[in-house]
């Protein structure tokens, strides 16, 4: 068992060591609470699966009535999606995603910017992105604990560690590591 802010910690980390920008390792990070809520194995098996998958960014099709994401890595496809939405240019309609790690994503951002999303599900792997609900949004409590697979969290932790400056001389002598006389 391990607290949530440090799952919240090893998927900003891991986010960051996998290649995600900082603002969308925050965005998945953010998420922590909300993946503690709901099936947390299985997202973190599809998190651990899209940064082991090619960041590819998304594609929107602005000739139809709404804006289409095109496939994408879904960690750069949501966010993006979710911008648009904010911005006031929904509706926005997502095909072929992850439903688990999709709403994951959206009661991040829910607690983000503080605002409930209008969204509905059309099918198993397709979503639409309305817009912002007019009423008060309240987030879901946070749980203090989460079970993780140990399979899952040795994954974070190994795209966390891409981040770790390598131990040498020079990184020493540029202040990196506690040093001898460091008391913490």
């Amino acid at each position: 068992m391990f607290s949530v802010n440090e799952l919240q910690g090893a998927l900003l980390k891991a986010g960051r060591g996998a290649g995600l920008p900082l603002g969308l390792a925050e965005d998945l990070a953010f998420c922590a609470p909300d993946i503690a809520l709901a099936e947390t194995d299985a997202i973190l098996a599809e998190v651990v699966a899209c940064m082991n998958s090619p960041f590819d960014p998304a594609t929107a099709d602005l000739s139809s009535q709404g804006v289409v994401m095109g496939q994408g890595n879904l960690l750069l496809t949501m966010p993006s999606a979710l911008d648009l939405v904010s911005a006031g240019n929904g509706p926005v309609i997502l095909d072929g995603v992850s439903k688990d790690l999709a709403n994951a994503l959206i009661a991040g951002r829910e607690r983000i910017e503080g605002k409930a999303l209008w969204f509905d599900w059309i099918g198993p792997t397709k979503v639409i992105l309305h817009g912002r609900k007019s009423e008060a949004y309240t987030p879901p409590s946070q749980p203090e604990r989460v079970a993780v697979d140990p399979i899952h969290w040795t994954a974070l932790l190994a795209f966390a560690a891409n981040t770790y400056v390598p131990e040498s001389e020079e990184s020493r002598l540029a202040g990196a590591g506690a040093g001898l006389t460091d008391n913490d």
